[in-house]
């Protein structure tokens, strides 16, 4: 067994992002555009996969009152900070935001759908009367594979990427399976293991549920199984108490708290879903701190598995399901959403 790769694989899939993703790579892309424009910002293009679209077009901006992909390009292109990569536009001001809102309400940022095959893509370009830039994130929410200035490619490394820190799918493919991630989290030994992002996931997607349940957030579905259980119209126990904060978190994150969230294989309810049911339940049955740990550790590749025999076979269905199935589910979304 590998540990320091198993270490590496499991800090790999978890990163730190403000409110939903998809709103952030988006402007996390006009955000690096911005850096090669040179002029005053005039105008944005924004075209984006049906997956990126149907998941960013309610979504809340952090820090702001504004929902969408056009407020999202906006605010990026506006004030975006490059190295803060998904929390690119965390420290928008007033002003910023105003400027954002002024070149959407004034019909400056056009978004369209793009036909890429990858479900995530995402191409923004800024002009002006004398220039042009661009750039494109594909495949994962912080991969930039092109930048553009003036039409002229230009390097594309975000700050802090390094070809050492890249894991493939292949190595995740190759090095874990069910029996490894039990047996390695068995054996764990925190003062050798470096899982760093697993203590800042208990952390950061404990205190957003805290949050969502503490506040008023989007649909507040956390708040309404409260009242529920309150009523007696739903169960007062383990499972329906981590639902609840389970569904406090999503509703925060979704509504554009300005809190941070670990995602979980570059999806923030993910990485809720894989923390916040183990802290609620560690909580409710007096489990210790070290046996939360290694549960969580153990959620980060679980949750990526319809049912074999063979629990790997199953989690190879369920891949299968979410890649190849839910693109058609996309498209027949959008069209509804498009529609309204």
């Amino acid at each position: 067994m590998n540990r320091k790769l198993i270490c590496q694989i499991l800090n790999h899939e978890m990163m730190l992002a403000t409110g939903c993703t998809e709103p952030a790579a988006i402007a996390l892309t006009a955000a690096i555009a911005r850096e090669q424009l040179d002029g005053e910002l005039e105008h944005i293009k924004v075209r984006a996969s049906a997956n990126i679209i149907k998941n960013a077009m309610s979504a809340g901006i952090p820090g702001t009152n504004y929902t969408g992909i056009n407020y999202a390009a906006a605010l990026g292109a506006v004030c975006g900070a490059v190295d803060r990569q998904l929390r690119v536009v965390d420290d928008a001001r007033p002003e910023d935001i105003e400027r954002a809102a002024h070149l959407v309400e004034n019909g400056y940022v056009d978004v369209r759908r793009a036909f890429d095959p990858d479900k995530l893509y995402v191409e923004v370009e800024l002009v002006n009367k004398e220039h042009q830039s661009r750039a494109i994130i594909k495949g994962a929410h912080t991969n930039v594979i092109l930048v553009e200035r003036d039409h002229q490619r230009v390097g594309c490394e975000l700050p802090g990427q390094t070809m050492e820190t890249d894991i493939t799918p292949e190595q995740i493919s190759r090095t874990l399976n069910i029996r490894t991630i039990y047996e390695f989290v068995e054996t764990m030994d925190r003062r050798q293991d470096d899982l760093h992002m697993i203590q800042e996931a208990i952390e950061v997607n404990g205190h957003i549920a805290q949050l969502g349940a503490a506040g008023d957030y989007g649909l507040n579905i956390g708040h309404g199984i409260r009242n529920n259980q309150e009523a007696g119209l739903m169960g007062h126990d383990v499972v329906m108490d981590a639902v609840a904060m389970t569904a406090s978190g999503v509703d925060a994150r979704m509504a554009g708290a300005n809190a941070p969230v670990i995602t979980n294989s570059g999806s923030g309810n993910q990485g809720i879903t894989a923390t916040v049911p183990i802290l609620s339940a560690a909580k409710s049955l007096g489990i210790d701190e070290e046996r939360t740990f290694r549960a969580r550790s153990e959620s980060v590749k679980a949750t990526d598995g319809i049912v074999e025999t063979d629990p790997e076979e199953t989690i190879r269905n369920f891949v299968r399901l979410g890649n190849e199935g839910s693109s058609k589910c996309d498209d027949l979304i959008l069209e509804m959403l498009l529609q309204k």
